[in-house]
């Protein structure tokens, strides 16, 4: 499986590498108004609501690039008190898995709440990719839960920056809980994820 999302993800850097000018007239260069598409990157299979969380998943599901979805019941609790809020992927795996097999990797309530993938922007960044997800579709309130502060523009009031090496654990979690009540209120539901330190 992780073979599959790094051979993905190379395919995918290779391309944005690629030369892209035309070396015949008859061929025209790509206008950087014409969505890419890779894997479920700008594909959404329903409507999304005005609430969303948009989600990395390395270094936020997992420490680093292990794979292990170890940090995935602390996710999945936090959406489950937020009922209300959907989840779009700007993670990395979006650009080599369908919904479904990415879905796949979540409990059944938390996995029908991923509509869909943000768009991919030739040059663009994470923060720019999301803002035109968030503009095409409608989603007013949004938080980032993300590892890299590079893809987002300094002091950016949207992401909750989180360890890569930690993820969603200790206060990791406490901080995306604290960003999910300032962006969409106090929790609707009781359950509560009690994380590891």
């Amino acid at each position: 499986m992780m073979t599959y999302v790094l051979a993905a993800a190379a395919l995918y850097f290779l391309y944005r590498l690629w030369p892209r000018e035309s070396t015949t007239a008859a061929i025209a260069k790509p206008s950087r108004q014409v969505e890419q598409i890779y894997g479920c990157a700008g594909v959404f299979d329903r409507a999304t609501g005005k609430d969303c969380v948009m989600l990395d998943i390395d270094g936020v599901l997992h420490p680093g690039f292990s794979g292990s979805f170890e940090f995935a019941p602390a996710f999945e609790s936090l959406m489950r008190q937020w009922p209300h809020v959907d989840i779009v992927l700007s993670s990395d795996w979006r650009l080599g898995g369908d919904l479904d097999y990415l879905r796949s990797y979540f409990a059944d309530d938390i996995a029908q709440r991923i509509v869909g993938g943000t768009y991919v922007e030739e040059g663009g960044s994470r923060h720019n990719e999301i803002v035109r997800t968030c503009s095409s579709h409608g989603i007013t309130r949004w938080i980032a839960l993300d590892d890299t502060a590079d893809l987002f523009p300094p002091e950016c009031d949207y992401l909750v920056l989180l360890d890569r090496h930690r993820g969603l654990s200790g206060s990791g979690y406490e901080a995306a809980a604290k960003a999910f009540v300032e962006a969409f209120g106090p929790p609707q539901r009781g359950e509560r994820y009690i994380p590891s330190v």
